[in-house]
């Protein structure tokens, strides 16, 4: 699904996570003990190479229901690879998202 080239920007505004072992670390790193996410695609608009998603994610951290909204840019290569994705989201200020989410992360 992803190219090896992959660059995610998640949060934007963040140093990128490049390559396909950055992906897995993105989702090892969402969902872990006492952490549990459920993502909602509210609206897809794009094209054949690129697509908005406006996503509504629920959660459950240690027992706490949480929610982000957001809007993602995926863009994929000739042969259908994601390339690059960018996720736009306001930092939560009643609750605090794994560190691997934050503008200031420390890998």
């Amino acid at each position: 699904m992803f190219a090896s080239e992959v660059v995610f920007e998640d949060p934007v505004g963040a140093r990128p996570k490049v390559g396909e072992e950055a992906i897995r670390n993105t989702w090892d790193r969402s969902l872990t003990t006492g952490r549990e996410w459920t993502l909602h695609p509210i609206r897809i608009v794009g094209t054949d190479t690129e697509v908005a998603v406006q996503m509504h994610n629920v959660g459950n951290i240690e027992g706490q229901q949480v929610e982000v909204n957001g809007i993602e840019v995926w863009k994929v290569n000739s042969v259908g690879l994601v390339v690059s994705v960018r996720a736009f989201f306001e930092q939560p200020k009643d609750f605090e998202l794994s560190p691997y989410f934050r503008i200031d992360r420390v890998d």
